[in-house]
């Protein structure tokens, strides 16, 4: 029941948004900045729960906007595109520290596991039981733990990181809405790679062009949209995308 009322939300949306468009179409500053305005919330998403809900539903909004000339969705593709090259290279980069990082720090932790666990075992053996030798056994076998390769997580990457890197992996994930939304409108309407390099928002309108449309939807379900819970899993997602 939820689903259908989420569902119908989501029309009325979509149409609401689609009148508002219709409005200011004629006018090529007003529909450029209303359409900039849409891709500049997937630059910087700040790292809550609701922000990629959020921003999966600017995606399908702009994929379903009534465009009616080649100049809009071209000026569409051309803000994505400006999008990817602001934020793309700096979060390559940081994901391959991150990788570089954990790759030397698990060689290290691996050189260095068994000689912490056997030290454990031979405090275990010779100290006499008291609490608070009890309390020192405890946060011993954590930090073996927390520098077992075995769990993921290395020795040097505190834990107060993890939430900094879901940020960039949230980054990520609205990267690649963008890029799923530019791949759909250069599908749907017939728009090759040379066509959206050599436009230019500043070119003039071209007016009588045609712009003709395949009634394609727009699927982001396969999208991963999950935030990673250990640093192992952000260093998996990155090798898995190169």
């Amino acid at each position: 029941m939820k689903a259908k009322s989420d569902g119908n939300t989501f029309v009325h949306a979509r149409l609401g948004v689609s009148r508002i468009y219709k409005l200011i179409r004629g006018n090529r500053v007003s529909r450029n900045k209303f359409l900039s305005s849409i891709v500049r919330k997937f630059d910087s998403p700040s790292c809550n729960q609701s922000v990629i809900p959020f921003l999966m539903y600017c995606t399908e909004i702009l994929a379903s906007l009534p465009f009616t000339a080649p100049d809009e969705p071209l000026y569409l593709i051309y803000t994505i595109n400006h999008a990817l090259q602001v934020r793309s290279g700096s979060l390559e980069a940081t994901m391959k520290v991150l990788s570089s990082r954990s790759i030397q720090e698990d060689k290290h932790a691996i050189s260095n596991e068994n000689g912490v666990l056997q030290h454990d075992s031979s405090v275990l053996q010779q100290e006499p039981y008291s609490s608070a030798h009890s309390v020192s056994i405890h946060i011993k076998e954590e930090d073996a733990i927390l520098c077992s390769p075995t769990l993921g997580i290395s020795c040097g990457i505190l834990k107060d990181n993890l939430q900094s890197n879901q940020a960039d992996c949230q980054a990520a994930i609205a990267l690649q809405l963008l890029l799923k939304l530019k791949r759909h409108l250069k599908i749907v309407f017939g728009l090759s790679d040379a066509r959206c390099q050599e436009f230019s928002p500043n070119d003039p309108l071209k007016l009588g062009e045609a712009l003709s449309r395949e009634n394609i939807p727009f699927d982001i379900s396969g999208t991963h949209i999950s935030l990673p819970t250990s640093h192992k899993e952000i260093i998996e997602r990155y090798q898995g995308s190169v």
